[in-house]
């Protein structure tokens, strides 16, 4: 991802702005990925309100300036677990 917005997205499980399935990867450079901000922006989920995927999550949003990377593993990759 290099710019643009991922908001206002519900699901039952995981991943509510975006989940990324075991064996994919992903990353971003750019662009907002809204977590459980409690505004209308807000993505929300069970577990990983912003991004959910294999073995990391991220609820809080990740802003312009927060970068994501699925091959690095917690706080390396941008991941709050």
């Amino acid at each position: 991802m290099t710019g643009g917005e991922i908001s206002g997205n519900t699901a039952s499980n995981n991943g509510g702005g975006l989940y990324i399935s075991y064996g994919r990867n992903f990353s971003k450079i750019g662009g907002t990925i809204f977590g459980s901000t409690g505004n209308i922006n807000a993505n929300r989920a069970s577990n990983g309100h912003a991004v959910s995927g294999y073995n990391f999550f991220r609820n809080s949003t990740a802003g312009t300036n927060i970068r994501l990377d699925s091959n690095r593993t917690g706080a390396a990759g941008g991941w709050e677990n």
